[in-house]
């Protein structure tokens, strides 16, 4: 088999996946397998908010910071 079935569950008693349901559903997004398809490629080209974080921990000093921080001592 060349292809894999994955099943997305909506509730028809909650308002909240009724809603999504609608949404996703609607004549202007097309194919609904390619809209979430669409949605999970725009999610993974994304960088993670922890990874800028990190990211920005780990940025040693420049000389500049030493600078601005020599008024204060």
């Amino acid at each position: 088999m060349s292809r894999k079935v994955k099943t997305v569950s909506f509730s028809l008693v909650s308002e909240y996946d009724t809603r999504l349901l609608t949404y996703a559903e609607a004549d202007e997004r097309g194919n609904f397998s390619q809209y979430v398809k669409r949605l999970i490629d725009a999610d993974m080209s994304k960088t993670p908010i922890y990874a800028q974080v990190q990211e920005h921990i780990e940025t040693k000093p420049t000389d500049e910071d030493a600078d601005a921080m020599s008024g204060f001592l």
